[in-house]
């Protein structure tokens, strides 16, 4: 399994996109979000729990911003597919931020 936090800032979103390999639960931890699944959208506030399963098209966007809190089954590098190709091709489209104890 991997464990990551996703912090979006207010009036952010992130581009629809979907796995062939992995599900995912997001797990709102402060805020509120804009979740659309399949072309279906619903909002989820602090505490709402939603699982994503595989091949499921899903995007979000937050006015206020968020921090969820994504459990997935194992993380593979090459499994994200955006329905806009030109986002693929963006190699800085993600921040990483690694913490060590």
């Amino acid at each position: 399994y991997c464990k990551k936090l996703i912090i979006v800032l207010p009036n952010q979103n992130h581009p629809e996109q979907y796995h062939h390999q992995k599900e995912e639960t997001f797990v709102v931890l402060h805020g509120e979000v804009e979740l659309t699944l399949d072309g279906v959208t619903k909002t989820l506030t602090k505490g709402d729990v939603v699982t994503i399963e595989r091949e499921t098209r899903h995007s979000f966007t937050t006015t206020t911003g968020c921090v969820i809190e994504e459990v997935s089954s194992t993380h593979y590098v090459n499994d994200s597919y955006y329905t806009d190709p030109a986002i693929s091709q963006n190699q800085s489209r993600k921040t990483f931020v690694t913490h060590w104890l």
